[in-house]
C-alpha cells in the first residue's frame, strides 16, 4: 500500500494537497528547533527568539514542500512500496544514528548542555524544573569570634531578579529577607528556592574574620568557594548547568534525528544513476552507505589525536576569534585570551574551511571537557569523509554507467587501510580527499554540461577544496581546459557558464578565506608561494632505513610510499588503466569521437601531474604520502578502468578455457582483497594507518625502514596502559616530543593521574617511544610494546624499580 508521503505530484490538484504542506511544516518545525536551539543559547530576547524561529518555520516550509514534491516524491514513487519503506527506514535509522551517537551520548551531562543549556529567561521558565540551590556558611575555624563572620547580601538571576531567601540554623528553620549570620565554627545553611539561571551571582558582605562559603545543589558540592578577609563586598559567580526536563530533552532530540533524516533520505534517493532495476539497487546501495556510516559511528571514539590536532584547532579559532571581533568587537570569550590576531599569525595562510565552523561552534558552545571536544572534532570529520566517499560513488557509477562498479569502487576507496584510519582524525589529508573529491564530481558534471547551475555548484565546493589545498587550482584549470575542448553545448551558449563558474569560484574563495578579506590577491599569492615548496618543515623522515631531511628526500620518495601502502590488486589495476586511459584516450581524442574516453585522460592526469611536479620541483616531504591523499580518488578511478578494461576486453579476447580460468582469478582476487583488507582493519584496528603492502615493502628493505605510527595516535593506548597497570594518583611520564595533548582524549579522571616530564635529563617512572624521533638506547629496558602485525609502534621503558618501591 502506497506510503502518504508518496501522493502524486505530477497534477496541478495533487501537487496543491494538504498533506505535503503539513509534512513539510513539521520538517520545518524540526529544522528551526534543531538549528535555532544554537541561537536561543546566546540570544538575550524571547520574543526576538520566536520571530526569528517563526520566520524560520515560514521560509522552509514552502521550500522543504518544494523538494518533497519536485525531487523526492517523485523517486519514491518509482519504487515498490517495499523498496520504498526499507529506503525510509535506512533514511531514519541513518539519521537517528547521526544523533544519537553524537560525542556524550543522549543522556550525559555534556549533551545536555548541549541541548538544553537555554540562557534565556523565558524559554528557561517553560522548559526548566524549579530546583533548590543550598548555600551554607561557616565562620573562620581558627577564629574565637562570636559576631558575624560573612552575611549573604543578595542573590541575582540571569534577568537580574531577587529571590526570597530562607535560612537553617542548629537545623531551626526561619524566614528571612536577604541575610545569614554565623560564627566562629557553627555552620548555617541557607537554602535559595527558584529557577537557577546558568549566570547566577552572589554578593557576599564579609567582616574582618574571614569566612567560608561552598554551595550545594542536589547533595553535590560545588567547587565554587570564597576566602574574604576584609571588610565590604565579594561578588561569586554561581555558573550551574540547567537540568532540563526529559520531555524538552526527547523534544528536541527528535527534532535533530528527524531533520538529519530527511538529509539522509536525499542523500540515499540521490545514489542510484541507472532506472534498470531501481528498487534492488535503491535498497542495496542505501544499506551499504548505511552499514558504513553505523561502522564509523561506532569506531570514531577508539582514535588517538595526532600531532598537530591541536594546532589546527587553534588555526580555526583565531579565524573565528578576527571574524567574531569584526562583528562584534566586544565580544569576549576564555579562548579568547591566548590567541593571537589573524594579522600577525604565522600560520594564517592555512585554510579553514573545515576548522573554521568547528572553532566556532567550539566557542558558542560550552564543551566543559577536552575528550567531548576532540571526540567531536573526529566526528564530524569522519561526517565529511562519509559526504565525499558518496561523492566518489555518484562520480564512478556516472563515468562507468553501472552502479555496481561504482559500488565496487567505493567498496576499494573505504577498505583502504591508511585511508579509513586518517578519516577519523586528519582534518588536513583526508578531508582534503573528501572536498577534492566532491569538487571533481561536480567538475564532472559541468564539464558534462556546461551550465549556470553546474558552474555555482563547481564553483563553491572547488573553492572549499581550495581553501584546504592550493593545489585545486590545477582542478579547476583542468576542468575548464576540457569543458571548453569537449564543447558539450556551442560556445556561444556556454559562455556564461564560464564567466559564473570563475566568479562564484573567485568569490567563494576569498568568502572561506578570512586571512584574506584585507588583501584577497596578495594574501592568496602568499599562499602558493607558500604551499608549492613547504620550507616550514625542517625535521626529518625515515625511509628505507635512513633518516633524511624533508627538503632532501630521493625523488622515488612520493611513488615507493605509494607502493608500499596500497593494496596490490589497487596499484595492478592502476598500471592497466593507465596503459588503457592512454591508448583508448589519445585515439579517440584524435577522432573526436566517444568522450566519455577523454575523461580517462582528465583522472589519469590529476593522479599523476601533482606526483611528478612534486619530484622535479624537489618538494619538501615527510610523514609518507599523505600530503598527496587527494590523488587517491582519480587513482582509483584509473584503477576501476584498468579492471573494467580487463573484464570488457582482456578476458573476452581469450580463449573459453582459459577465459574461465581468467574470471574465476579475477573474482577471487577482487573478493580475497576486499575480505583480506577488511579482516586485517578488524585485527589491527584502531592502528590502520600503520598497514602496509606486505609485498612491496620487502623489496625495499622492510617495514623497519620506514616510519612508522608518525601521528603518534598510540600514544593514547600507551597512556591508558600506564594508568590501568598503575593505580597511583600521580605518575611521571614522558613522551616523544611535547605530547601533552595526546592526553586531551582521556578521561578527565584519567587525564589528572599523568603529570608530564618534558626534561629528558629528569627521572621518570615512565617514557614512551614511538619510533620517531625517540632514543632507541633508553636507560631502561622495554616494558610493554603495541605491536602491529609484528612490526612495533609504540614501546614503554618503565623504571625497573618502580614495583619494588611501591
Amino acid at each position: 500500500m502506497p506510503i502518504p508521503l508518496t501522493m502524486s505530484a505530477r497534477t496541478p490538484k495533487n501537487s496543491k494537497a494538504l498533506l505535503p504542506w503539513v509534512i513539510a511544516a513539521f520538517l520545518a518545525v524540526c529544522f528551526s528547533i534543531a538549528g535555532l536551539l544554537f541561537l536561543f543559547q546566546h540570544v538575550a530576547s524571547f520574543q526576538f527568539s520566536l520571530i526569528v524561529t517563526v520566520l524560520s518555520v515560514v521560509v522552509f516550509t514552502p521550500l522543504l514542500r518544494l523538494v518533497m514534491v519536485r525531487y523526492i516524491q517523485p523517486r519514491l514513487t518509482r519504487l515498490p512500496s517495499n523498496a520504498r519503506l526499507a529506503v525510509l527506514s535506512f533514511a531514519l535509522i541513518g539519521g537517528s544514528l547521526l544523533i544519537l551517537r553524537a560525542p556524550g551520548g543522549i543522556l550525559s551531562d555534556t549533551t545536555t548542555k548541549l541541548y538544553a543549556n537555554l540562557q534565556n529567561p523565558y524559554i528557561r521558565r517553560l522548559l526548566v524544573q524549579p530546583e533548590m540551590l543550598e548555600i551554607t556558611i561557616s565562620g573562620d575555624r581558627n577564629a574565637k569570634s562570636t559576631g558575624a563572620a560573612v552575611e549573604l547580601f543578595y542573590i541575582t538571576t540571569d534577568n537580574g531578579d531577587v529571590s526570597f531567601l530562607a535560612f537553617s540554623y542548629d537545623g531551626e528553620w526561619e524566614r528571612r529577607s536577604s541575610s545569614l549570620y554565623t560564627s566562629g565554627e557553627n555552620p548555617a545553611a541557607l537554602t535559595w528556592v527558584g529557577r537557577p539561571g546558568r549566570n547566577m551571582k552572589a554578593v557576599f558582605r564579609s567582616s574582618p574574620t574571614s569566612g567560608i562559603v561552598s554551595l550545594t545543589r542536589d547533595g553535590a558540592v560545588q567547587q565554587v568557594d570564597l576566602y574574604a578577609s576584609a571588610d565590604g563586598e565579594v561578588a561569586v559567580d554561581l555558573e550551574f548547568p540547567i537540568r532540563s526536563q526529559l520531555m524538552v530533552q526527547v523534544m528536541l532530540i527528535v527534532a535533530l534525528s528527524l531533520a538529519a533524516s530527511f538529509i539522509m533520505l536525499n542523500l540515499m534517493l540521490a545514489l542510484p544513476v541507472d532506472n534498470k532495476q531501481l528498487a534492488a539497487q535503491q535498497v542495496f546501495v542505501s544499506l551499504f552507505f548505511l552499514v558504513y556510516l553505523i561502522i564509523g559511528a561506532w569506531v570514531y571514539q577508539d582514535y588517538g589525536i595526532p600531532t598537530d590536532e591541536n594546532t589546527q584547532r587553534q588555526h580555526g579559532l583565531v579565524s573565528a576569534k578576527y571574524i567574531i571581533q569584526k562583528i562584534d568587537p566586544q565580544y569576549e570569550s576564555p579562548l579568547f585570551e591566548e590567541l593571537p590576531d589573524l594579522e600577525s599569525y604565522p600560520s594564517k595562510n592555512y585554510g579553514v574551511a573545515l576548522n573554521l565552523p568547528l572553532a566556532l561552534f567550539e566557542i558558542f558552545t560550552d564543551f566543559s571537557d577536552t575528550r567531548t571536544l576532540y571526540l567531536f572534532r573526529h566526528y564530524v570529520i569522519f561526517l565529511f569523509f562519509f559526504v565525499g566517499t558518496l561523492a566518489f560513488f555518484k562520480l564512478a557509477a556516472e563515468r562507468f554507467a553501472d552502479w555496481r562498479i561504482g559500488l565496487l569502487g567505493t567498496a576499494f576507496f573505504i577498505l583502504t587501510p591508511r585511508i579509513f584510519a586518517d578519516s577519523f582524525f586528519n582534518i588536513k589529508d583526508t578531508a582534503f580527499l573528501a572536498a577534492f573529491t566532491i569538487a571533481m564530481y561536480f567538475g564532472f558534471r559541468f564539464w558534462r554540461k556546461p551550465n549556470i547551475s553546474n558552474a555555482l555548484w563547481f564553483g563553491f565546493f572547488a573553492a572549499f577544496a581550495t581553501n584546504i589545498r592550493i593545489i585545486t587550482v590545477m582542478l579547476v584549470a583542468l576542468v575548464i581546459i576540457y569543458a571548453v575542448i569537449h564543447r558539450g553545448r556551442p560556445m556561444r551558449q556556454a559562455w556564461l557558464a564560464y564567466v559564473v563558474l570563475l566568479t562564484a569560484y573567485t568569490a567563494f574563495l576569498v568568502m572561506l578565506f578570512p586571512a584574506s578579506w584585507n588583501d584577497p590577491i596578495k594574501t592568496i599569492g602568499e599562499t602558493l608561494l607558500v604551499f608549492s615548496n613547504f620550507e616550514r618543515f625542517t625535521g626529518s623522515t625515515l625511509f628505507r632505513g635512513v633518516s633524511i631531511l624533508g627538503q632532501y628526500v630521493p625523488p622515488e620518495y612520493l611513488p615507493v610510499w605509494i607502493a608500499i601502502t596500497t593494496p596490490m590488486l589497487y596499484l595492478s589495476g592502476f598500471v592497466v588503466g593507465t596503459i588503457a586511459a592512454l591508448i583508448h584516450g589519445i585515439k579517440a581524442l584524435r577522432s573526436r569521437s566517444n568522450p566519455i574516453l577523454h575523461e580517462d585522460l582528465v583522472f589519469l592526469a590529476l593522479a599523476l601531474v601533482p606526483v611528478l611536479a612534486a619530484i622535479i620541483l624537489g618538494s619538501t616531504l615527510y610523514n609518507g604520502w599523505r600530503h598527496f591523499f587527494f590523488i587517491y580518488a582519480p587513482f582509483m578511478l584509473v584503477a576501476l578502468t584498468g579492471l573494467t578494461f580487463i573484464w570488457q576486453e582482456g578476458l573476452p579476447a581469450l580463449k573459453p578455457h582459459l577465459r574461465q580460468v581468467g574470471i574465476i582469478f579475477l573474482v577471487l582476487w577482487v573478493g580475497g582483497t576486499l575480505v583480506n583488507n577488511a579482516r586485517w582493519m578488524v585485527v589491527n584496528h584502531p592502528f590502520q594507518n600503520v598497514f602496509y603492502n606486505p609485498i612491496l615493502v620487502q623489496l625495499f628493505g622492510g617495514r623497519e625502514g620506514f616510519d612508522r605510527d608518525y601521528w603518534g595516535l598510540s600514544i593514547r593506548q600507551g597512556l591508558e596502559y600506564i594508568l590501568a597497570i598503575d593505580d597511583r594518583e600521580s605518575i611521571p611520564v614522558q613522551i616523544d616530543g611535547n605530547a601533552q595533548t595526546r592526553g586531551f582524549i582521556l578521561k578527565k579522571e584519567e587525564r589528572e593521574r599523568i603529570v608530564y616530564i618534558d626534561n629528558p635529563q629528569q627521572k621518570v617512572d615512565y617514557y614512551i617511544g614511538v619510533y620517531s624521533v625517540h632514543n632507541k638506547y633508553y636507560r631502561y629496558d622495554p616494558s610493554y610494546s603495541i605491536v602491529v602485525d609484528g612490526l612495533p609502534i609504540l614501546t614503554i621503558y618503565a623504571d625497573p624499580t618502580l614495583h619494588e618501591n611501591q
